[in-house]
């Protein structure tokens, strides 16, 4: 029968898109060298799988819309195996690169010495980890010569309920739970925590406040013998670090042969702690702040899993119809959401902080030098996706 364009070609035109833009952050990646850390080493991992996806789908749809008139725009033989197997490779290997990245984050918010700074050979492990399932399934599906023409533009498993939740389904739901609750619990998490850091670095902690309270406490406040001047924590709301001071220049109270202390003492005491906390806020307030903004980097990772999960859907319901029965026209071409998979990858995982400095970074560079661009070093360190 003849192709359906309402099905064809959105289907083509998503894939091209994931092409596209995987192609070009490619390029910025090889261009513009991000930091040598792990968590980079993961991203250009699922692009590499999100390209080839992407690649081996717009192929098989250039060549279906071709054949758009013939009676079968893809038969079964070696091309369609090829397109089959690379597709159910590079597919899978998308979904564990994923689940991948999610664990590294979890570990990364729990602050593991795990992902702090692993060896080479961890991160090469790491990396390689998620196409060992994706080569298994495919060799599985090859093996039983599982392949052939779909609905959409490429071929794959033929509709078979127990191959396809075996082989892809069920790992891929398994995934989307995963995915979901450790992103949840990280969402959970990092919220205690930056709400603490909201609450510590209010205006009830300024410098200002600060000198006021211990000047006040000053002339009433007795110790014991080693006194300590009080100062507010960066990290909670509530606790503190403490500080001694000179046994014979306390703050307040009679000294300890039971002279009481002259104001040339107290003002000695006061110059002293007000350098102290001084130098504590700046250095609690930078931490803070640095802080914060790594923090609100992985709360922003909070969205991706969900993109990912709301692409699928109208795929999997379509799988699944058609194990049973003729799938709806609406639904197959619903299905062209999946082939946007790599380009909301692309944008979400690849396009970060870290890259949108540098790209803006070699555009200052080149507009003031107006010459051809040499690959600049990375200068963020923050490491966070």
């Amino acid at each position: 029968m003849p192709l359906l364009l309402v099905v064809a070609i959105p289907t083509f035109v998503c894939s091209l898109l994931s092409l596209i833009a995987d192609t070009i952050f490619a390029v910025f990646y090889y261009a513009l060298p991000p930091e040598r850390h792990y968590r980079q080493a993961l991203i250009v991992n699922l692009l590499i799988a999100d390209w080839i996806n992407a690649l081996n789908n717009t192929i098989s749809g250039a060549v279906a819309l071709s054949r758009r008139n013939e009676e079968s725009q893809l038969t079964r033989g070696p091309a369609c195996t090829a397109n089959g197997y690379i597709g159910q490779f590079s597919v899978q290997a998308i979904d564990f690169n994923i689940l991948i990245i999610s664990f590294a984050v979890l570990l990364t918010v729990r602050q593991s010495s795990i992902t702090m700074e692993p060896p080479w050979w961890a991160v090469v492990l790491i990396c390689i980890l998620p196409w060992i399932p994706s080569l298994i399934t495919s060799n599985i599906a090859l093996g039983l010569d599982a392949y052939g023409p779909v609905s959409g533009n490429w071929c794959w498993i033929k509709p078979n309920l127990v191959l396809r939740y075996t082989l892809t389904h069920g790992w891929r739901i398994a995934i989307f739970f995963l995915t979901i609750g450790i992103y949840t619990y990280v969402y959970l998490y990092l919220k205690r925590v930056y709400g603490k850091l909201n609450l510590s670095t209010d205006s009830s902690a300024t410098q200002d406040d600060l000198d006021l309270n211990m000047a006040e406490e000053l002339p009433n406040i007795k110790q014991p013998a080693h006194g300590h001047v009080r100062t507010f924590s960066v990290a909670t709301n509530h606790d503190s670090d403490e500080q001694p001071l000179s046994p014979t220049l306390r703050r307040g109270g009679p000294s300890t042969d039971g002279i009481a202390p002259s104001s040339s003492q107290v003002a000695m005491i006061g110059r002293k702690s007000h350098g102290d906390i001084q130098r504590v806020n700046t250095l609690g307030n930078t931490q803070a702040a640095a802080r914060k903004k790594a923090l609100r980097k992985m709360l922003l990772l909070n969205g991706y899993p969900i993109l990912y999960v709301i692409l699928w859907i109208p795929g999997i319901a379509n799988r699944i119809v058609e194990t049973v029965g003729e799938s709806p026209v609406w639904l197959k071409a619903l299905q062209a959401s999946t082939q946007l998979v790599g380009f909301a990858n692309a944008l979400t995982y690849a396009w970060n902080e870290q890259l949108s400095k540098r790209v803006k970074s070699r555009w200052e560079f080149m507009r003031r030098t107006n010459r051809r661009p040499t690959v600049l070093p990375s200068r963020d360190t923050t490491g966070f996706v």
